[in-house]
């Protein structure tokens, strides 16, 4: 129970992460091409 609960927060933190890194991409994107595309 314990370890499930810490693999679903892993994975939460996981997605989190992924979200940072692609509003960061998304911000870099939008001020060098004016344009914020997903990757």
């Amino acid at each position: 129970m314990v370890e499930e609960a810490a693999l679903f927060y892993n994975k939460e933190n996981e997605r989190e992460k992924q979200n940072r890194e692609d509003r960061h991409f998304c911000i870099s994107a939008r001020i060098k091409y004016g344009v914020c595309r997903k990757r």
